[in-house]
């Protein structure tokens, strides 16, 4: 505060407490004086100084920047989602664990030319393509602690960071072995499809 701003306060104060009786007029005087003292310390809340208008920009621009980049990914999540056919995949629904949902998806995908996926849309994959349920933290839990199968690499996804997972050699050896000991054990529970398939491949 100013000293003519200071002045023209004390001499306010000094007018308001002139029809008391002392000690009250001491008194009311005083606290007075603290009160405006301590409003004077406090930060300034005006909306319209530039540092606040700064903020409130740069905040704006921040948000819009992220509601632009979740919309782009949702797009892209949309059109990578519609290039996947459920019922060519019915192996799916023999895997019991999170970690082979998981590779399974991750192979899938790359095959499609999608070399790499977060949890977020490997999850969105098992449940709104094919059915099975899921969660997002149990898909991000199987790939951390797998060691051997894929590798995890951060990015931004929808404006934030998240990890993306890729299949490795080892990991797509591995689904290969489980969606081929799937398709035996099918075989040999029908044996009259095995038989039809095998006779369909030899007229082709």
């Amino acid at each position: 505060m100013e000293d003519k701003d200071l002045q023209g306060k004390l001499k306010e104060i000094e007018h308001l407490v002139s029809t008391l009786s002392e000690p009250v007029k001491s008194i009311t005087a005083q606290e007075m004086i603290r009160k405006l003292f301590a409003d004077d310390k406090r930060p300034s809340s005006n909306s319209s100084s530039p540092k606040v208008a700064y903020a409130r920009k740069a905040r704006g621009g921040a948000d819009g920047r992220k509601m632009d980049a979740v919309k782009t990914d949702e797009k892209k999540d949309a059109l990578m989602i519609s290039n996947i056919n459920r019922t060519e995949y019915p192996e799916i629904h023999q895997l019991d664990n999170n970690l082979d949902r998981a590779l399974f998806i991750l192979k899938l995908m790359k095959d499609k030319g999608y070399d790499g996926l977060n949890p977020s849309q490997i999850n969105q994959i098992l449940t709104t393509v094919f059915r099975v349920k899921s969660n997002k933290p149990v898909v991000s839990m199987a790939l951390i602690r797998d060691k051997h199968y894929t590798e995890k690499k951060p990015e931004m996804y929808k404006g934030t960071k998240a990890n993306t997972f890729r299949i490795m050699h080892k990991g797509e050896q591995y689904v290969d072995d489980i969606l081929t000991r799937i398709r035996s054990n099918i075989h040999e529970r029908n044996p009259g499809n095995a038989q039809q398939t095998s006779g369909e491949e030899s007229e082709k």
